[in-house]
């Protein structure tokens, strides 16, 4: 028999870190499709976008309410609902004929991804006694954060080889693995809450400034920062999260209960996770500079990012035995200081255009963010009363969540603005008149035939426009990764300072 009373906790962590990995998947192997979708599907320029951004928009408002019904329903139960909902949303996409379909495939990802991501970390905390929890929780953080960043490098093999449609399928069989496993592994729930209320006004609530937030950041570059609607949506959220904390200090079953973030270390694990996924996505920004600034095709990229992922198996573990042995600070300070330094180590280096030169902090920054994430969260929940992690799970993925919007909205919009001002000055003052200056980042994507065309000018002035744009990513990159340091550099000062012993 392999599955044992003894062994019964390691086969409950391999079936939720398989359900992590599927949703990591299809937060970023969804990226290198899009062209493909659009050839396929005739879908818009502003339909690819809503292809990734209406799965993150589902998956970070529903997190916190997948949460609470998990308290209510049982957390096994809901689980399991999850992963026949998540694995058919799927299906859904990888048989999508138009847009709609495939849309409303992403829709139902996001809907029942938000009732696992609500319940993976709850089943290790559940079934893990307190001196084991560190070590299980970096092997299962460990071994599922690998998805998320190799996620472009599967979704490109995957269409480059055999169909698009595969980066969809591929979770049929994770899934029925993991549900399979789940059945036969997960003990039978025995923390429901007792009162079954849930807090529909202060859902509504956090649901609208949640949106209202998401979507402006997702839009602020389409629409202008500085335009009525983006404002008003950030006003809107920022009236609304107010809200949503007064109601909640006055109803008898809240949604999420406050008291978990005046006490212990749950609010600033929470705001560090918060600042830790800023770091996780700027690295979408690595892939995009490997291409666009270094020339490396898309395989070639992602393999390029590998030295950033091998180290989660080997690290996490390591973070997991220092968060059993020390508490969560010592980690995660160490993380803070690995992640800054690397970062700092790429903005110092990236300019000579060489890979070699910024591996060393693409290395460090791989190694100090499982350092980070493991106890963070083992820390965060195990200080919650066991009927109410349900609840306090998905709050922290919600908070994840918009950390990785806020982190892709914010050095998206440094890199494209600077890029642009300084592609422009830079022509300028190389004295080359274009008719019409293209943005950075298709130009160097693009064909330079096509461009050649295009801008009607001569190869040899082709080539130095080329270098000029490659230069100008590499400023504009510079000043994405700075930004990502300093924010890094900011965890590192909480950590350091406030969280408790």
């Amino acid at each position: 028999m392999l599955i044992t009373e003894e062994n019964r906790k390691w086969w409950v962590g391999g079936s939720v870190a398989l359900a992590l990995a599927m949703i990591f998947i299809d937060q970023t192997a969804v990226a290198v499709i899009l062209p493909h979708l659009h050839r396929d599907l005739g879908l818009s320029e502003i339909g690819q976008q809503w292809v990734i951004n209406s799965y993150l928009l589902v998956l970070t408002v529903l997190a916190a309410i997948g949460g609470r019904v998990s308290d209510i329903w049982g957390h096994k139960r809901v689980f399991l609902i999850g992963m026949v909902g998540f694995i058919l949303g799927s299906i859904l996409c990888a048989i999508a004929l138009h847009p709609w379909s495939l849309m409303l495939g992403r829709v139902v990802q996001g809907v029942f991804g938000a009732l696992l991501t609500a319940n993976t970390a709850v089943q290790i905390i559940n079934i893990f006694p307190y001196r084991e929890r560190g070590m299980a929780m970096g092997l299962y953080a460990g071994a599922a954060t690998i998805f998320l960043t190799v996620g472009p490098l599967i979704g490109g093999f995957f269409t480059q080889y055999l169909s698009w449609r595969w980066v969809f399928l591929v979770n049929v069989p994770f899934g029925l693995l993991s549900f399979f496993l789940a059945m036969r592994t997960i003990p039978t729930d025995v923390h429901k809450t007792e009162s079954r209320a849930i807090d529909w006004r202060g859902f509504f609530v956090l649901a609208i400034a949640t949106t209202s937030f998401i979507f402006a950041l997702m839009e602020g570059k389409v629409f202008g920062w500085s335009s009525l609607l983006i404002v008003a949506l950030f006003v809107i959220a920022a009236i609304g999260f107010v809200m949503f904390f007064i109601i909640e200090n006055r109803v008898s079953v809240p949604l999420i209960n406050l008291r978990i973030l005046r006490e212990g270390n749950y609010l600033i694990c929470t705001v560090l996770r918060m600042l830790m996924q800023v770091m996780v996505m700027a690295r979408v920004f690595w892939v995009l500079f490997f291409q666009l600034a270094l020339g490396a095709a898309p395989l070639l990229a992602g393999l390029m990012l590998i030295p950033s992922t091998v180290p989660n198996l080997l690290i996490a573990p390591i973070g997991g035995k220092l968060l059993d042995r020390f508490g969560a600070r010592l980690p995660a300070i160490t993380g803070f200081i690995c992640t800054t330094v690397g970062l700092f180590w790429i903005v110092i280096f990236c300019g000579t255009l060489n890979y070699w030169d910024i591996f060393f902090g693409i290395m460090l920054t791989g190694i100090g963010l499982p350092l980070i994430g493991p106890p963070l969260i083992t820390v965060a929940l195990s200080e919650v009363d066991a009927k109410e992690r349900g609840a306090a799970s998905g709050f922290y993925n919600q908070a994840r969540q918009m950390g990785a919007t806020t982190g892709i909205a914010l050095v998206g919009a440094i890199i494209a603005n600077v890029d642009a001002a300084v592609f422009k000055s830079s022509l300028k003052s190389a004295q080359v008149t274009l008719t019409k200056i293209p943005t950075v980042d298709t130009f160097l994507a693009g064909s330079k035939i096509e461009y050649a065309h295009t801008l009607q000018v001569s190869a040899s002035v082709l080539d130095k426009v080329h270098h000029l744009a490659q230069l100008s990513y590499m400023v504009a990159f510079r000043y994405g990764m700075l930004a990502t340091g300093i924010i890094s550099l900011v965890g590192l000062i909480l950590a350091f300072y406030k969280i408790k012993k």
